[in-house]
């Protein structure tokens, strides 16, 4: 679904950011829970844009304040907070615009956009203008020591659900073990040894916490669920997608990068071993435990 391309003097179109002289944005009627929304800017894939409003705003603050803000403004007493209202409205669609086009360019790629800093985001699509490579660059020098804790250590709220400790000796312990060292091998610049650890971690933490299913298979019966329309992680434009990107087979020995578990597992692809093809797998990570921790029904920052 593309949508229906409107006229920009909607209640999107005549207020946001700049005020009411604001037309230079085209918008697009979306279907939200049936009722058809000034949602999204000319170029954003509508479909994913949807997806992304009900993740991030599955109540539609963002059309019931931007209702009521020009009217409130329009009030003497209240002028202050209308025009608060204005510019809170047009920060959260930023956010959604922003989010949106991410998923739909830097998802495809490889990347698993929904933990990654708005600001970083908003410089790579930018870069993107230039080519996706310039994107992919300016993505992977986000995916530092810091930002890689952040998965690693959530990961321990994964086993600590399933065996109720992560100590040292136990399954969930070795497991943080070994992607510490992934997480070391990448900081010193050793992706090509960094990279099968984290693919590892991936599955085993999948089969560990899913009874025996799987991230990587082709397999409908054994692969996990991957739909939460509710989160980020969980629509259609984010994890699923990035699993029928890794899981491609590789039939031929390439010297290239190809982002395929199966490729680089099996000795099918030699040039995988980047900064780029690094960070995107420890974004999938990222994803991965994400979807896990959901299904876990924790709510774990």
């Amino acid at each position: 679904m593309r949508g229906d391309v409107i006229s920009p003097k909607g209640m999107w179109g005549l207020r946001g950011a700049g005020g009411a002289g604001v037309g230079t944005r085209v918008y697009l009627l979306v279907d939200i829970d049936g009722g058809k929304k000034q949602v999204a800017r000319s170029g954003i894939d509508p479909e994913i844009f949807k997806q992304v409003a009900l993740a991030l705003d599955p109540k539609d603050n963002i059309g019931l304040w931007d209702e009521h803000s020009a009217f409130i403004a329009s009030i003497p007493l209240f002028r202050r907070e209308g025009k608060q209202m204005v510019a809170a409205v047009a920060q959260m669609r930023d956010l959604h615009e922003t989010a949106a086009r991410s998923f739909e360019h830097f998802t495809p790629r490889g990347w698993g956009v929904t933990n990654i800093g708005v600001p970083t985001q908003k410089d790579a699509l930018e870069a993107l203008d230039q080519s996706g490579e310039a994107a992919d660059v300016v993505l992977a020098a986000a995916i530092d020591g810091t930002w890689i804790d952040r998965p690693i250590n959530r990961m321990k709220y994964v086993y600590k659900a399933l065996y109720g400790e992560t100590h040292l000796g136990t399954i969930g312990g070795k497991r943080w073990e070994l992607v510490r060292k992934a997480r070391a091998l990448h900081l010193d610049g050793n992706y090509d040894a960094a990279i099968p650890l984290i693919l590892n971690t991936i599955e085993g933490l999948v089969a560990d916490s899913q009874e025996g299913k799987l991230f990587f298979t082709g397999s409908d019966r054994r692969m996990i669920d991957m739909i939460e329309p509710t989160t980020l992680v969980g629509m259609a434009c984010s994890l699923r997608v990035l699993h029928a990107l890794y899981k491609r087979g590789v039939n031929e020995t390439t010297t290239e990068c190809v982002m395929s578990r199966h490729g680089i597992m099996h000795g099918r692809v030699l040039g995988y071993g980047t900064q780029v093809a690094s960070a995107k797998c420890w974004t999938l990570y990222d994803a991965v435990v994400d979807i896990l921790i959901t299904r876990q029904g924790r709510v774990v920052v």
